[in-house]
């Protein structure tokens, strides 16, 4: 009866915080290792299995559980990169972006490549490897390189 169907709710309501505690835990883990991807890879299995798990206790769809994953990895990938940024390593920050792209959501690939960071280290990258001559730069470009 109605005692039955408050302790079911009490359970999943308490597995949920459990999963969310998981998947949060897992995502400040990986930040921290921001320049460790062995230690970022361990992280996103614990997100993809929390965010899984949550997903199954609350009786969501394969969209909305991959809808929920896809937000959780993009949230990691993002704050990585952002940690990188902080910690003053733009040149690792671009490499795990261009690495990780395909893995964060259109808006948080925006909000990335808006960066002038980013940006900058892309064009001294790219003027590094050779994708494109430093004619293609303008001055302002040339001499910040």
């Amino acid at each position: 009866g109605a005692a039955e169907q408050h302790m079911l709710s009490e359970y999943r309501s308490f597995q949920g915080s459990t999963w969310d505690g998981q998947v949060e835990l897992a995502h400040n883990t990986a930040v921290k290792a921001w320049n460790n991807p062995q230690q970022i890879d361990q992280s996103l299995q614990l997100v993809q299995q929390g965010v899984y798990q949550k997903a199954k206790l609350m009786g969501l769809s394969g969209d909305q559980t991959q809808a929920m994953l896809d937000d959780a990895v993009s949230g990691i990938h993002r704050d990585v990169v952002e940690q990188a940024l902080a910690n003053n390593n733009p040149t690792y920050a671009t490499q795990y972006f261009n690495q990780h792209r395909d893995a964060m959501s259109a808006k948080t690939r925006e909000v990335l490549e808006g960066r002038a960071a980013l940006r900058e280290v892309g064009k001294r990258v790219a003027a590094e490897v050779g994708g494109i001559g430093m004619d293609v730069l303008d001055e302002e470009d040339r001499l910040a390189l």
